[in-house]
């Protein structure tokens, strides 16, 4: 198997890298079998992207915290760790040379990414592309060992490049635009890539020595691509239904197949070498575990079962293992008091917990658990103290939302098999059903009044926006287009704001507002190639601020606000947060920005702009959530 390298970076994490030595039950031994691990890295410090070389030996890996990331290789044992190459500010994406010979990998002076590689052994660093100059990322040395294919991003338009191995003749192999990261097939004669074409991410292969390139998959909603061992098919993360799963779609043509379905995410699927399993990550079973599931389809076996995050997932190459980042924490519920910045953690204990949400009148947090091999919803006291436990069900419940008045919950179940909405008293009982449709119903709004809540689903088509009495009736369905998401109500209800992936004009992503009675829509942002998200109205309802690709280029999320109708569009940021998201309390927009706090552990930073001068001083609290 020699495509290696993923889509995206694997996280940073302060964790060490742990190893399934022996995934018995999938790969041919007695059932029963118990797993065998190994701690390849007992040192506590940040690691990523564990790659094995071709012929099984070694592993390489990402490790540093800091100023002092570098490539590090070791024996499949964890003995014999050794520092391979120079210390920087930043190491990304490794990838192997087919001979074992050589790594190359992404590296980060402070400036923009270049790639260079270095011998497995040890030596002289060798740069491949020109230090500061563009942003190049994602090494993949073709299965011959010949060429090294990575992403170059010049003046904000992505480019797939080739290169010799030596760093010469480099030429652009694919420019079409908005593409993203490419991947070789097994034999290096074809390229699957994806790009994003008037709104809908589109799953691409192409020869590697021209012609026209076939679309495989068109949705919208895909990631995460690998071909099989033999190149026969592509595994890739959907969520055409509206929940992310696993599907594979065949390279010669033909329609597109489930592999998973779960009310849980899953992601990432990478092909065992011999091509008879998938694993994958998910989140089913209550938390962030590793999966393996039969490439031709089937049931499911879990192969991890700990509280810990775990990724950057790859085989051990004689399919008898599994390596993986083990980040050995879990996501607890924190509020922090922005005037002074004091934390306070919220609640305790081994189990996942987030989702969090304030009530109106600031006396509690309602939050999902994931401790009891399933979802169920609770509340505590802002102030901390013991939970309380609102749903008992062998079911998932998630995702809670205050009615306006506090008095009720709306959340997401999947007591009936497929993602519905249900509705609790906030003093516990039994939960009302208020959406039962043989569809996929999530993502509950309510109205200022409490009286309908607006929702996402897919019983029309992939993503639309509906509206349905609080209490449960007949739901009208708002939108039309089947790619609408994040419904948020105006202040006066006579609104539904949304977000739309199928705007005019080739524009990727926009805000629109619809009447809650199914009247016309209107478009109310016309950038090109802006990606829009998040909405929220100011509580006067007259501004919406938003996100959007603002001045910092690159694709980066800023914060933008607008009048009601449209009009008057200002940028705020010139940050680039990719995890910007605006929250309007009248007088400022407040956003998270990832950032960093202790060695490798992300967090939301709270910063603030003022929209207008006012001497009132508002008091604000945040639930924030640690972890991803």
């Amino acid at each position: 198997m020699t495509t290696t390298s993923r889509g995206s970076v694997s996280p940073k994490r302060l964790a060490p890298i742990l190893m399934a030595a022996a995934v018995m039950v999938a790969c041919g031994g007695d059932d029963g079998d118990e797993l065998e691990w190994t701690v390849l890295t007992p040192e506590a410090d940040q690691y990523w992207n564990p790659q094995y070389s071709p012929d099984g030996t070694r592993l390489a890996y990402g490790r540093g915290p800091g100023s002092s990331e570098a490539v590090w290789v070791t024996s499949t044992d964890g003995s014999g760790a050794t520092q391979v190459s120079a210390s920087v500010d930043d190491v990304g994406n490794i990838d192997w040379s087919p001979d074992g010979e050589w790594i190359a990998f992404t590296k980060d002076l402070g400036g923009p990414p270049f790639i260079a590689k270095v011998p497995a052994a040890g030596g002289d660093e060798v740069l491949l592309t020109q230090e500061g100059v563009g942003v190049a990322v994602l090494p993949q040395w073709s299965p011959d060992g010949s060429r090294i294919m990575y992403v170059e991003i010049g003046s904000g338009q992505p480019d797939i490049m080739m290169m010799n191995a030596d760093g010469g003749q480099v030429r652009t192999q694919l420019a079409t635009p908005d593409v993203e990261v490419g991947f070789w097939s097994p034999d290096g004669t074809q390229l699957a890539y994806f790009q994003v074409k008037e709104g809908r991410r589109i799953l691409s292969v192409q020869a590697l020595d021209g012609g026209e390139a076939r679309e495989l998959v068109g949705e919208g909603h895909e990631s995460f691509e690998e071909w099989s061992p033999d190149g026969s098919e592509i595994a890739y993360t959907s969520r055409r239904t509206g929940l992310s799963d696993i599907w594979t779609v065949p390279v010669g043509g033909g329609e597109p197949r489930q592999i998973t379905r779960d009310i849980k995410s899953d992601w990432n699927p990478t092909y065992s070498p011999d091509g008879q399993w998938i694993a994958y990550q998910s989140e089913r079973g209550g938390q962030d575990d590793i999966w393996i599931v039969p490439a031709a389809g089937g049931e499911s076996i879990r192969v991890t079962d700990t509280p810990a995050e775990e990724g950057g997932l790859v085989w051990t190459r004689d399919g008898q293992g599994l390596t993986f980042v083990n980040s050995e924490t879990v996501t607890l519920l924190w509020k922090i008091d922005v005037a002074t910045g004091e934390q306070t953690q919220l609640t305790f204990g081994s189990s996942d917990q987030g989702g969090a949400r304030v009530s109106p009148d600031g006396r509690w947090v309602v939050f999902g658990d994931e401790g009891a091999g399933n979802d169920d919803i609770f509340v505590v006291s802002i102030g901390g103290g013991e939970p309380r436990q609102l749903t008992h069900r062998p079911v998932d419940d998630g995702a809670p939302r205050w009615s306006p008045d506090g008095s009720m919950i709306a959340f997401g179940s999947t007591e009936n098999g497929r993602p519905d909405i249900f509705t609790i008293p906030i003093e516990g009982g039994e939960p009302t059903n208020v959406t039962s449709h043989p569809a996929s119903d999530f993502n509950a709004q309510w109205s200022p009044d409490g009286s309908q809540i607006a929702f996402q689903s897919d019983r029309d088509g992939p993503r639309d926006i509906y509206v349905i009495p609080s209490g449960g009736g007949t739901a009208t369905r708002l939108t039309h287009n089947g790619s609408a998401t994040t419904p948020q109500w105006s202040p006066d209800g006579e609104s539904v704001l949304y977000v739309d992936g199928r705007g005019e004009e080739g524009i990727e992503f926009d805000l629109y507002v619809v009447q809650p009675d199914g009247g016309a829509r209107r478009r109310l942002t016309h950038q090109a190639g802006m990606a829009s998200g998040s909405g929220q109205w100011s509580p006067d309802g007259t501004r919406i601020a938003y996100q959007g690709v603002g001045t910092s280029g690159g694709g980066n999320f800023d914060i933008f606000v607008m009048d009601a109708d449209g009009g008057n569009q200002r940028q705020l940021t010139g940050l680039g947060g990719r995890r910007a998201r605006p929250d309007a309390d009248g007088d400022t927009v407040g956003f998270g920005v990832w950032g960093k706090v202790d060695p490798g552990w992300p967090h939301h930073r709270v910063h603030a702009r003022r929209l207008q001068q006012s001497d009132r001083q508002r008091e604000r609290r945040a639930a924030a959530e640690w972890g991803t």
